[in-house]
């Protein structure tokens, strides 16, 4: 089964509008391929508390993150940004980010490497633009995953300008996804 989380999906401000959108073609895919996933949505501002940092730990959110993860093959934390000469409160660039679609974070010791090496491999084979983005250890979701878990697990953020191009990247996800998890499906994109 696929996990995907996006814990910024609740009110403004702080929404990842660009994941909440993202999320339908990424859903319609995953259908049409035939593959089990859960989304888990966040509600809460991110004022209120990011679900996606170690205070989420003992919410409703972490507690049902929690009790997905035994029965998951791969995790993916969704996210989205808008590009801009801005950066994020933890030093990555936006304007950096602009150059691609979709970027990959690659988190030592917790990014699953084959997973991200699956990510790459299908994005420069269907030319979806793509930056891996060197992380440290914020991004709670992931954390718990892989290091508690054991579950691959991936942060993923979509370019909110890559719009027009949702249905193809969220094949290109599918099909990385469905060539690497235990649960191997023919693959036939949507669009």
């Amino acid at each position: 089964m696929i996990l995907i989380t996006v814990p910024h999906a609740g009110s403004d401000p702080g929404r990842d509008e660009g994941a909440r959108i993202f999320i339908n073609h990424l859903e319609r895919a995953l259908e049409a391929a035939n593959l089990e996933y859960e989304t888990l949505l966040g509600t809460t501002s991110r004022e209120v508390i990011d679900l996606n940092r170690a205070e989420a730990y003992g919410t409703e959110y972490y507690s049902n993150f929690i009790s997905e993860l035994p029965r998951t093959d791969v995790h993916i934390d969704l996210h989205s940004f808008f590009p801009s000469q801005d950066t994020t409160e933890h030093g990555y660039s936006l304007s950096d980010w602009g150059g691609g679609d979709i970027v990959l974070f690659d988190i030592p010791s917790v990014t699953d490497q084959s997973l991200l090496e699956r990510f790459v491999d299908v994005f420069t084979e269907r030319e979806v633009s793509y930056l891996l983005q060197p992380a440290l250890f914020e991004n709670f979701l992931t954390n718990v995953a892989s290091a508690l878990f054991d579950t691959p697990s991936v942060l993923i953020e979509i370019n909110e300008e890559a719009g027009r191009d949702f249905d193809s990247v969220a094949d290109a996800v599918v099909e990385a996804l469905a060539g690497y998890s235990v649960e191997s499906v023919e693959f036939e994109p949507v669009a």
